[in-house]
């Protein structure tokens, strides 16, 4: 191997690691929230601006916030 092959590869090498880094993290946090959504019961919620229940805890949207109190109510 010539030294300019091995100086290409390493420029390669330093465009593609990054990438592949910060793609890991995002899957990464991705999953942990998806787990975390899943495996939340949603007992405490509140409302925003747009009537949607949002999960105190993992922050999942819930839907709209009278067919949650009529969920809750009918103990569904």
């Amino acid at each position: 191997m010539s030294w300019l092959e091995i100086w290409a590869m390493l420029q390669v090498l330093a465009m593609i690691v990054p990438v592949v880094i910060i793609f890991g993290y995002i899957v990464y946090f991705i999953i942990i929230e998806t787990i975390k959504q899943k495996m939340c019961k949603h007992i405490n919620y509140y409302e925003n601006r747009a009537c949607h229940a949002i999960c105190n805890r993992c922050g999942k949207d819930l839907g709209f916030i009278g067919t949650v109190r009529e969920q809750r109510k009918n103990g569904l």
